[in-house]
């Protein structure tokens, strides 16, 4: 399952996707498919831009293809804040979470209603990825957010 939509936070695994898909294309697999349900929401991110890319070329650079995406996302000023939230979120996914009964449960599918995986998810962690966003945000060069700077600067006189 690709999507993270259900939780809480966003779910990112880069770094096992770009395994996986290493591993399926060197054992024979020449097709893929994956429920993603990638929401109305931005937060899961450079997920299925990663992923698609690793099923063109399953040797790519993962680290390589994330740097393009949040440079092209929200600038190179701002992208070095985007790209440390989503490691601390990955950090979350791939070892926070494991330690946590709701990761621990036997169970076929991930318990979507239960929220328990939160008990991972210190206040510290938090304030640090509020405090990345925001960073980001306020250094975010695109046209869109140069034009909305503008914009508001206008209208503040």
């Amino acid at each position: 399952y690709v999507y993270g939509e259900p939780f809480i936070l966003p779910r990112t695994n880069f770094k096992a996707f770009a395994e996986q898909v290493s591993w399926a294309y060197a054992n024979g697999a020449r097709h893929y498919y994956g429920e993603s349900y990638p929401g109305k929401e931005w937060t899961e991110g450079p997920k299925l831009y990663l992923l698609i890319k690793l099923l063109w070329n399953p040797a790519a650079d993962r680290h390589a293809i994330l740097k393009d995406w949040y440079i092209s996302c929200v600038g190179k000023k701002a992208a070095p804040f985007l790209q440390k939230y989503y490691e601390n979120l990955e950090k979350f996914w791939t070892e926070d979470v494991l330690k946590t009964q709701w990761f621990q449960d036997k169970r076929v599918y991930p318990a979507f209603g239960n929220t328990a995986y939160l008990e991972a998810y210190s206040a510290e962690k938090l304030y640090e990825n509020e405090a990345l966003l925001k960073k980001c945000v306020a250094l975010t060069e695109t046209p869109s957010s140069l034009r909305l700077r503008r914009r508001s600067a206008r209208s503040a006189r």
